[in-house]
């Protein structure tokens, strides 16, 4: 507090401080300003695209010039010499399918889990053995290389949730190629807990973002429970 121009910053996730402020947490009262910061589509799509645009070979190779690459469809372009344009699942390839891929069950997206799978996916595809001769490339990336990051991606992310939460190891484990949605009564079965403790490790999976809560609230229906996309490669989906 004896220097002017020195603050204290402190940054939490949202689930590491929800852990926090769990049991009560009297002295919030003396944090005077707080900000959250989010990521959406239009900032994770610019974090990647500038990052590729400062690649002086992949610029030089794709015949393209860094002045001319400025506005959202210039990066459009960029992105789709670089990525493959339709993929086996749904058809269609974009940026929002990426993403979708390594979204947590509270919606959130995080800039490392994406740069982990571009720089995951670039290293699979320098894997793929050079064929003899030379043919025209369309895409730089493949979709091949792409499903092998998401796993690689999906698998440390779960590695890092399991060491952060280990009381839930058990009950994440015990989901691994079962179903991606699973009812009460199934995770019942699985965790061989009573239905009054299954709603309680639930909410804590929720909490965390490993599980969706997919109920319609509909009387007599029974609870729905979905794994979210981030954690489905790394437990056998």
């Amino acid at each position: 507090m004896g220097y002017e121009n020195i603050r204290l910053l402190i940054f939490f996730r949202d689930d590491i401080w929800n852990r926090i402020i769990d049991n009560g947490f009297r002295e919030s009262s003396h944090l005077t300003r707080k900000e959250l910061i989010t990521w959406d589509e239009d900032s994770l799509f610019h974090l990647i695209m500038t990052r590729f645009i400062k690649n002086d070979e992949l610029i030089k190779y794709l015949g393209l010039k860094r002045e001319n690459l400025i506005t959202k469809e210039d990066y459009t372009y960029l992105f789709n010499r670089i990525f493959p344009q339709e993929i086996s699942q749904n058809g269609v390839f974009s940026f929002n399918w990426l993403i979708s891929k390594i979204e947590d069950g509270n919606n959130n997206i995080s800039p490392r889990e994406l740069i982990h799978l571009i720089n995951s996916a670039i290293k699979q595809e320098i894997k793929i053995p050079f064929e003899e001769g030379e043919k025209e490339v369309k895409f730089l990336i493949s979709e091949a290389s792409l499903w092998k990051a998401l796993k690689e991606v999906s698998k440390t992310k779960l590695d890092t949730i399991l060491s952060e939460y280990p009381k839930l190891q058990t009950f994440i484990y015990r989901l691994k190629k079962k179903k991606v949605s699973s009812t009460s009564e199934e995770l019942k079965d699985y965790w061989g807990c009573s239905k009054k403790e299954v709603k309680i490790i639930a909410d804590n999976l929720i909490k965390i973002g490993v599980l969706l809560d997919k109920n319609d609230n509909k009387v007599g229906k029974s609870p729905l429970y979905k794994i979210a996309n981030l954690y489905r490669g790394a437990l056998g989906y």
